[in-house]
């Protein structure tokens, strides 16, 4: 994030761990497979990964 940019002298990237995830998951049997967000806030994110993975998309009200 580029808040903790803030804290180095060097450059700093941001990597995702997402690809390797979605490429690990796309292996597997993802037929039983729902991806929940935990609040309203990780939605656009769960959204995402259910469409790329194929799956439903589920939310829990807290």
């Amino acid at each position: 994030a580029q808040q903790i940019q803030g804290f180095f002298d060097i450059p700093v990237d941001h990597l995702y761990a997402s690809p390797v995830f979605f490429d690990e998951l796309k292996s597997k049997d993802v037929s039983n497979l729902t991806i929940f967000s935990p609040d309203v806030g990780g939605m656009k994110m769960a959204n995402a990964y259910s469409e790329v993975l194929g799956c439903p998309l589920g939310f829990v009200a807290k």
